[in-house]
């Protein structure tokens, strides 16, 4: 222990936000770090939750500090478990066991040893298996294609429904498709672009698909959603074969009209920027036909008015090279743009005409702040116009 250097407080809070770092502290304080390890320069934990199965964590140390942060929940790293087990350092180094590390001590085994460990590992959480399968297909190079269903399976065995008990594997769930998504990076690294494609949007479809069965734990499933739309943004600026490229935006695009439907929780906040970047414009195009084909009817709410406005903001960005101006106006007429609306009338002089749609937003604005929760009102609006 004495090789390592001497941490503070400070040192901590200068590699995490103040959120994680208030948040791992109270993680600290609970005692909710177990089995604390020290092998070489890791540190290495269990972090226990609300979750029946505890998060795995793993820092780097080296002679300037913090070198890097690994954890098993969505986060990845910078996370509050790796406060709460960087603070434990701090103040509890008795309490870490110094162990060999994993690879220096299979290093000795034999084959046969080591098979039958995998088989005991099998055997005593089935759900490996499939991922052995999925493994020893990753290996086998890019004239092997992936099959989907293969994909679906491992995700399947990894992500149990929720049963309102909280008796359901986080640790595993998570850490399982991470280990998926890697695999499609590694492809990505290697330029198999179709293999990548296939891993990152079967986790996001899968997921999404079955999002409202799982207990979702401070956003942490729609983390992985995120992190396979960013590795499909990575294919989209690499591959060149047109109908991979559809297949990409494709997924893409469900990825973020699924997080629009869910009223934006954070699962495609990777997907506007190399969707815009690396799109070319027949692209563009054809995504914003399906901007179209998918846009929300205006309903007389804050959720609905939402939804279609941030349809019409994606439309306006992906059409920002073609539309006209009439042509920009109405559409931010029919998805509620009413900022952008008011700016382009202004800058084509059309002062009059921003003026007034600017008092009939604020006359809505009023109207809705006094009458939003009375139903009888809402005949008042249709007649109006105003919905």
């Amino acid at each position: 222990m004495s090789n390592l250097p001497k941490l503070t407080e400070k040192d901590i809070q200068s590699k995490f936000d103040s959120g994680s770092f208030k948040r791992g502290r109270g993680y600290y304080t609970n005692d909710a770090i177990q089995q604390p390890t020290m092998q070489g320069t890791m540190l290495k934990g269990q972090c226990y939750g609300s979750a029946s199965v505890p998060y795995r964590i793993q820092i780097e140390l080296n002679n300037k500090g913090i070198a890097s942060t690994n954890c098993s929940c969505p986060v990845g790293s910078s996370c509050k478990h790796c406060v709460a087990l960087l603070l434990t350092w701090i103040h509890k180094p008795q309490e870490f066991t110094k162990v060999e590390e994993v690879a220096s001590a299979l290093a000795e085994w034999d084959k046969n040893n080591l098979v039958t460990l995998i088989e005991k590992m099998v055997g005593r959480h089935p759900d490996l298996e499939s991922l052995i399968e999925l493994q020893r297909v990753s290996m086998g190079g890019q004239s092997t294609p992936i099959n989907s269903e293969l994909i679906i399976r491992q995700i399947d065995n990894a992500m149990p429904d929720y049963d309102y008990d909280y008796s359901y594997d986080s640790y595993v769930s998570e850490s399982t498709i991470y280990d998926i998504l890697r695999m499609g990076d590694q492809y990505a690294a290697a330029d198999d672009w179709t293999n990548a494609i296939t891993i990152y949007s079967s986790v996001a479809q899968r997921i999404c698909s079955n999002y409202e069965s799982y207990y979702d734990e401070e956003g942490e499933i729609v983390g992985l959603i995120d992190t396979a739309g960013e590795g499909l943004g990575i294919c989209l600026a690499n591959a060149t074969d047109a109908k991979l490229r559809e297949q990409i935006l494709c997924s893409m695009f469900d990825i973020w009209k699924w997080d629009t439907k869910m009223g934006g929780y954070g699962a495609a906040d990777s997907i506007p920027e190399p969707l815009f970047e690396y799109s070319n414009p027949e692209e563009k195009a054809m995504v914003a036909q399906w901007v179209r084909d998918n846009m929300p009817s205006s309903a007389p709410n804050r959720i609905g008015d939402w939804a279609l406005r941030h349809y019409g903001g994606f439309l306006l960005q992906l059409e920002a090279d073609t539309l006209d101006d009439e042509s920009f106006i109405e559409a931010c007429r029919q998805t509620k743009r009413h900022g952008e609306l008011i700016e382009r009338l202004l800058s084509l002089k059309r002062v009059e005409e921003a003026v007034i749609h600017s008092e009939w937003v604020k006359q809505i604005a009023q109207i809705r702040s006094q009458y939003n929760n009375l139903p009888a009102m809402q005949d008042e609006f249709n007649k109006a116009g105003l919905e």
